[in-house]
């Protein structure tokens, strides 16, 4: 269930803003998501020891292909209202107060409001959504060794290609009488709740059967009636063409001088990206109003040094200094042209192809002790100092609208941004180690533990504030035990992770909540999240391999709130469990 747009005014308490009095409407959407993904990798190579030096090159292929059958059906509340959503922490149950109705007859009942798809199944007369990759890889590396020390250098090139679009078909049901959610097929469960919170929730004991709804759906095609508008939106607007290569050469070097290992070296890495997207335009009146090609192009030099320091303190036992330069880059959905123009909204919706990518200068600290039984405790601090890191942001044109073009006075738009700089510190411990030293079959168990601590902090221009950095999580623990006995392996895992930020607050929306005069932004976050897998495998012969995998295994929910979960919950996911087989091949 959804509540339709809402604004926090105070710790408790959000109401509808489709109207200043706050009218709005309740709904229900049930879907089905149906995923088709192959993958394809192969790789070839060859070594070569000379007498001096030893030469080694790979090339690479890796294709994938996705396929998508999305159906989703809306129910709705049939007037519009004005609520209160009051879910003050000393009630047992949210309450809604509904103020003034549409009608004089009171609520009506859920009807159904459209059905969607987003397919490549032409068995329902629908067309195509689909998302291809091909990355074509080549590197060769030198390894020269002399006395004490080594040197290596080499080259390598990734082109990678991808391709896709996907079509939106919302249909309207134009038979007679209208279709009420208490007359489909309904499944009877009594652990789904709106705001996932005990004793303090809206409980919904029924949902749609939409396995049967989508049955129906197909079967009786003939009284659904498609909107053109919608499917030529996303149609003409979604297809995108994207080509991204990236040439990088390489040179470093090693030398042992008593206890101490010094490495060093040198990356340089050229990239050039080229994007064709489209740009497209919805009317006054919210019909969709054509969309031309956008092509867009950038490229880039980084350098990346690295060096590092290990002072051995023993056969076992080791400290390790390093500094490092990293990159993130930019995705290619990030550096779409992509531009839509919506005249009924005033709204702008785009991406940005001048994006740079996000650089960080790293600082490690480690201990490092390694048992003679296999396995290692290690426990360290570590230091990031970035810049240009990336983040969606909307923002709000004055009265002089774009570039002096009053036409767009007040609008909004939504795009993403480089940020000016940001920081992380921390520690991590971990613990690995196989029990052979214990009797029987325990010999053949592996434990391994892991926690890490992280304080982020990122400039995103708000006024003598900054933010946590969009998914860093500060607490994250790791946990396993595996087994390995003959051809028979098996792992199973538990990871938990505490709370972060899914994305920033609009800076033109800071309320001030009630009964306190500060300023809030509201930020979107990801409550704490945890997950049990476990994965098996089984050597058949030499090259075949049978294996297995399980995730989600406790089938957790995933929950998105913003500025606090137990004031302002907005999103529940159940994303289900999820179990893989298959047959591996290696030669």
């Amino acid at each position: 269930m959804n509540w339709t747009w809402a604004n926090l005014i105070s710790p408790f308490e959000t109401y509808s803003i489709i109207s200043p009095g706050g009218s709005g409407n309740v709904a229900y959407t049930a879907s089905l998501d149906d995923r088709q993904i192959y993958q394809f990798t192969t790789r070839a190579g060859a070594r070569h020891i000379f007498d001096k030096f030893d030469m080694q090159y790979n090339l690479g292929w890796g294709h994938g292909r996705t396929n998508a059958y999305d159906f989703s059906t809306s129910f709705f509340m049939g007037n519009r209202f004005e609520f209160l959503l009051n879910f003050d922490k000393g009630t047992h149950y949210p309450i809604i107060d509904i103020g003034r109705l549409s009608t004089d007859k009171g609520l009506s009942p859920f009807q159904m409001s459209y059905q969607g798809w987003a397919s490549n199944d032409r068995g329902d007369q629908v067309d195509r959504s689909f998302h291809i990759n091909n990355d074509f890889t080549a590197n060769i590396d030198f390894d020269v060794p002399y006395k004490k020390a080594s040197f290596k250098f080499g080259a390598s090139a990734i082109m990678g290609f991808s391709e896709g679009m996907s079509e939106k078909f919302v249909l309207v049901d134009e038979s007679r009488g209208n279709k009420r959610l208490v007359d489909f097929d309904m499944h009877l469960q009594r652990e789904f709740n709106i705001f996932d919170r005990p004793h303090q929730t809206y409980q919904i004991p029924y949902i749609v059967d939409v396995h049967k709804l989508k049955d129906r759906s197909r079967t009786n095609r003939h009284i659904f009636v498609m909107d053109p508008f919608i499917w030529a939106e996303s149609a003409e607007t979604s297809y995108f063409d994207a080509n991204e290569f990236t040439y990088a050469a390489y040179g470093m070097g090693r030398l042992n001088i008593s206890r101490f290992r010094l490495l060093g070296g040198l990356r340089v890495e050229n990239t050039h990206t080229r994007y064709l997207g489209r740009a497209g335009r919805i009317n006054s009146v919210g019909r969709f109003a054509g969309a031309v090609d956008t092509l867009s192009t950038n490229s880039y030099v980084n350098f990346f040094p690295n060096a590092q320091v290990v002072f051995s303190l023993g056969n076992f036992t080791q400290i390790r200094t390093a500094y490092s330069r990293s990159i993130g880059r930019p995705s290619l959905d990030q550096l779409s042209p992509y531009v839509l123009w919506n005249y009924n909204t005033r709204r702008i919706r785009q991406g940005n192809p001048y994006l740079r990518p996000m650089l960080s200068n790293n600082l490690d600290l480690q201990f490092e002790h390694y048992f003679m039984n296999v396995g290692q405790f290690t426990v360290g601090i570590f230091y990031k100092a970035m810049k240009d890191f990336i983040y969606q942001y909307t923002e709000r044109f004055g009265a002089d609208g774009i570039d002096g073009d009053a036409t767009f006075a007040l609008w909004h738009r939504t795009t993403v941004l480089n940020g000016q700089e940001a920081t992380v510190y921390g520690l991590e411990i971990s613990w690995q180690q196989n029990l052979d030293f214990l009797v029987g079959f325990l010999r053949n168990v592996g434990v391994y533990a892991n926690y890490s601590y992280a304080y982020s902090e990122a400039d995103v221009n708000r006024p003598g504030e900054t933010v946590r950095l969009i998914g860093q999580r500060p607490h994250v623990i790791n946990g396993g035990i595996d087994y390995t006995q003959g051809s028979f392996s098996g792992q199973i895992s538990y990871a938990w992770g505490a709370p972060s930020v899914a994305a920033y607050g609009d800076l033109d929306f800071v309320p001030t909540l009630y009964g306190d005069s500060r300023r809030v932004y509201v930020d979107n976050y990801r409550a704490a999240a945890n997950d049990l897998s476990m994965t098996v495998r089984y050597r058949l012969t030499s090259s075949f391999r049978l294996w297995a995998a399980a995730s989600n295994i406790l089938n957790q929910r995933s929950v998105n709130f913003s500025y606090d979960k137990d004031v302002y919950p907005n999103t529940l996911t159940l994303s289900g469990r999820t179990i893989s087989v298959g047959l591996q091949y290696t030669y």
